[in-house]
């Protein structure tokens, strides 16, 4: 009889257990979808802050680095662009890079629960953009139209593009507001001042180039959304690992 009631007793703890594990269950799913019902982008708040916060840590980290681009890309131009155009273009880049990198700072500075979130985003996609019109300007300095010009041009687009979605991918907004300007206006100056020589007497290489700088876009675009997914995946796993581990501290003290 002595057995009968601690198996009662036993099925009622695993009942409980269960019923408990359905409420918590509920409740996380339950404040998951009004969270993402209040999101503006279908994501979490708690998801987008830590995303933001990788944009801003990303923009801080290339402090150093970007400059490295201007002074290279500006040395280059100079063999056949306007030297004072190119200073120009120069320091306003610069201007617009170092503007990114001080509200990065000032964001990660600031408390969770006191930033404004959506007032952060806009504030990085505006501030993204500026700096891509800024390096969007390079292929707009009139200089000697010349082949070599215009590879030299398409190769900056290029790897401008590539680090300008590499660093912002993690706010979607950013990524396109930094690399738009600067593939539409490097297709634009192809069309405007294309070279004498068509390839294979048929189009200009220059329209060939326009045409493949939006190619490159729609990759790096669909490159960014991949990785700002990756992104979203790992700060969504580290979440439940975090969840599971504090749902086990109180089971253990609980259970004490």
């Amino acid at each position: 009889m002595a057995s009968t009631a601690a198996t009662a007793g036993t099925d009622k703890t695993v009942q409980n257990t269960m019923r408990a594990e359905r409420k918590r269950n509920v409740a996380r799913t339950v404040k998951s979808v009004r969270e993402q019902l209040a999101s503006t982008n279908g994501v979490r708040p708690a998801f987008d802050y830590e995303l933001t916060q990788l944009h801003a840590r990303n923009r801080i980290t290339s402090a150093y680095a970007i400059p490295l681009l201007v002074v290279m890309f500006g040395f280059i131009s100079a063999l056949w662009a306007d030297k004072t155009l190119v200073m120009a273009w120069g320091f306003l880049t610069l201007a617009a890079h170092f503007t990114v990198v001080l509200f990065s700072r000032r964001f990660l500075a600031e408390a969770q629960g006191e930033a404004n979130l959506k007032s952060w985003r806009r504030r990085f996609i505006i501030l993204d953009a500026l700096q891509g019109l800024a390096w969007a300007s390079l292929f707009v300095l009139p200089g000697a139209d010349n082949p070599a010009a215009d590879v030299f041009r398409f190769a900056t687009m290029l790897i401008v593009v590539a680090v300008g979605v590499m660093l912002s991918s993690n706010v979607r907004g950013a990524m396109l507001a930094v690399s738009l300007p600067i593939t539409f206006t490097a297709a634009l100056g192809f069309t405007l001042y294309p070279a004498v020589e068509p390839i294979g007497g048929v189009m200009p290489h220059a329209t060939i180039m326009a045409a493949m700088s939006i190619g490159v876009q729609l990759f790096f675009t669909m490159l960014g959304y991949r990785l700002h997914a990756s992104a979203l995946e790992t700060v969504e796993s580290r979440a439940e690992k975090d969840s599971l581990i504090a749902e086990l501290e109180q089971a253990n003290a609980i259970s004490d």
